[in-house]
C-alpha cells in the first residue's frame, strides 16, 4: 500500500522504523478503515517547535505557528485569551489586501515581528538554494 512501512522495538525498547518513518494522513474514514486492516496503528501527534531568539537575544523553543505561548515567550508579553491575541496581531500586521508573494501573505497574517523571528528564515532555508 505505501511501500515498506515496518517498525519494531530494539533490545532497549525504543521503536525504530526499519525503512525510514512513514506518517499516514487522510481525511477519508473509508480510507483509514481499509488500511487499518493491515495495520496496528501507534499514535501521534505533530508538533513543530522553532528555536529563535527572544528580545534579549536568548534563544527559546516555541511552537510553529505561533499561539499565544510564542508572543509571550518572545516578547514578553501577557496574552491570555483568542481576543487578546488577536488584539495583539491586529497592533503589527499591516493591511495588505492581495499579498503579491509569500512574504507579503506572512507579513498580512503574524506582522514584521514574528515574521522575521519565524517564517523569513524557515523560507529562506527552505527556498533560497
Amino acid at each position: 500500500i505505501g511501500g515498506n512501512c515496518y517498525d519494531y522495538l530494539d533490545r532497549h525498547g525504543i521503536r525504530v522504523s526499519l525503512y525510514g518513518v512513514h506518517l499516514f494522513h487522510t481525511k477519508f474514514e473509508r480510507v483509514r478503515e481499509y488500511v487499518s486492516k493491515f495495520s496496528e496503528w501507534m499514535p501521534y501527534e505533530h508538533r513543530v517547535k522553532a528555536r529563535v531568539s527572544d528580545v534579549r537575544g536568548d534563544f527559546k523553543s516555541v511552537p510553529v505557528p505561533p499561539v499565544q505561548q510564542a508572543v509571550n515567550t518572545l516578547f514578553d508579553a501577557n496574552v491570555n485569551s483568542e481576543e487578546e491575541m488577536l488584539a495583539w496581531l491586529d497592533e503589527r500586521r499591516p493591511k495588505i489586501d492581495n499579498p503579491a508573494n509569500g512574504e507579503e501573505a506572512a507579513l498580512s497574517r503574524v506582522g514584521p515581528e514574528l515574521y522575521e523571528k519565524i517564517f523569513k528564515y524557515y523560507t529562506k532555508k527552505q527556498w533560497d538554494k
